[in-house]
């Protein structure tokens, strides 16, 4: 039976990085709340400041850098899974730009704010608080 050389360092666990760099950006900083848009009961909670007043019932969110990122792959996966009715996201520079199934929308330009935020689907898509 072989035994360890208790001088012997043992090596780190294997630690998934991204995983908790995602935890990491994923949890509300100072005055951000959560919020979501409820499609399929699995969708992810993303922080944002949001704005004080309501769009007819809805939360008006502006997200952080990083934070805009997921929610443009999560814009793309959703796409993936329903491209009936869903936007399509991609990156323009610093500008997220939002594409619709329906030829009759033209694409959304969102450009960071004065404080670095992206008002991704504010004022146009109903992102609930999450609970």
């Amino acid at each position: 039976m072989e035994t360890s050389d208790p001088g012997q360092a043992m090596p780190n666990p294997p630690r998934d990085t991204a995983a908790a760099r995602r935890r990491e950006i994923l949890a509300p900083r100072e005055g951000e709340e959560l919020v979501t848009i409820s499609i399929d009961g699995a969708d992810p909670h993303f922080p944002a400041l949001v704005a004080d007043e309501l769009w007819n019932g809805a939360a008006i969110p502006r997200f952080r850098l990083e934070v805009a990122e997921l929610v443009v792959d999560w814009i793309n996966d959703t796409y993936a899974s329903y491209p009936d009715g869903s936007a399509r996201a991609h990156w323009d520079g610093d500008t997220v730009v939002l594409t619709h199934s329906d030829p009759d929308y033209d694409p959304d330009r969102v450009e960071p704010d004065d404080e670095g935020r992206y008002g991704i689907g504010a004022r146009a898509w109903v992102w609930e608080f999450v609970s």
